[in-house]
């Protein structure tokens, strides 16, 4: 159970790394970084406690279950938006708040 979580918080923070030099790559702009960042740190901000409390409510192991395969469907969503390179902002931001979610959620 360390080994995973170890695996799957490394993956999560090498995914913050990789999501700002992405955002950088495809705008140039400092801008388009903060709002990625905000897209993937903002829900742990916002819905903490919230996660926490449906943490004391749901079935741990469940929930874990659940916030990997979310983040895994995100992070696929993710990348499909990354090979259209006409996607929107939009389209590139919203994956990554679903991602976010789900990582406040596997935090929780």
């Amino acid at each position: 159970m360390y080994f995973a979580t170890l695996v799957v918080t490394g993956g999560q923070w090498i995914q913050n790394v990789v999501l700002a030099a992405y955002a950088y790559d495809i705008s140039g702009s400092a801008v388009v970084v903060g709002l990625i960042v905000f897209a993937q740190l903002g829900p742990l901000l916002f819905f903490g406690t919230f996660s926490g409390a449906i943490a004391d409510i749901v079935n741990r192991r469940t929930l874990l279950r659940a916030a990997v395969g979310a983040q895994s469907v995100a992070a696929s969503l993710v990348a499909v938006a990354s090979a259209f390179e006409s996607a929107s902002l939009v389209w590139r931001v919203l994956p990554v708040v679903a991602c976010g979610m789900a990582q406040t959620l596997f935090l929780s």
